[in-house]
């Protein structure tokens, strides 16, 4: 699975490169919200997460575009008699992915429906704290991990003006971001 992706990397660039080259009259900025649920092993508890998203993106060809997207969301989970030890848990979660896209498409005059894959890198930050007794401990942890993002969405163009809605999963070795729903707007020149 790691080749393909590497290889959808490589495409996403390339065309991203090409469109650029070409002097693309299909590309677009985009800005919008993005929820998500998040699952690591060893929590009892999802975390809910909420953020927003940037996007840059390019159709190199009729039938697929290339996107760059940087997303930022963050969540918190407390947990009281944490399980089931007496401990009073609470954690706040921030995350920062940046994506590398591939995304056949089909369109219908203004009317589009595509599916997205790629590679994605996500930096995250924990904050938790815990409390015993009267006793409390904090810690912070960071980590990053490379995955890969698969989804579909749909898009409506009001002519240099655009929204969209996408849903899709993010798999990382240790946990997921899944469903990610994200819905926004975008700037066609």
């Amino acid at each position: 699975m790691k080749k393909v992706l590497c290889i959808a990397l490589v495409v996403a660039l390339a065309g991203i490169g090409y469109a650029e080259e070409q002097a693309a009259k299909e590309r677009y900025v985009g800005l919008g919200y993005q929820g998500a649920t998040y699952n690591e092993d060893g929590f009892d508890e999802d975390i809910q997460m909420n953020g927003a998203y940037i996007s840059y993106g390019s159709k190199f060809h009729e039938y697929i575009a290339g996107e760059i997207k940087i997303g930022f969301l963050t969540g918190t989970l407390d947990m009281d008699n944490a399980f089931g030890t007496g401990v009073d848990i609470s954690a706040t979660l921030t995350g920062v992915n940046t994506d590398i896209i591939i995304k056949p498409q089909y369109a219908i005059e203004q009317f589009s429906v595509y599916g997205m894959l790629g590679l994605s890198f996500l930096f995250t930050s924990i904050d938790v704290e815990g409390s015993f007794g009267g006793v409390t401990e904090s810690e912070t942890t960071t980590d990053s991990a490379l995955g890969f993002v698969i989804g579909a969405g749909v898009a409506y163009d009001f002519g240099n003006f655009g929204v969209n809605a996408e849903v899709s999963t993010y798999q990382y070795s240790d946990y997921d971001l899944t469903p990610l729903f994200s819905i926004g707007g975008r700037y066609n020149f």
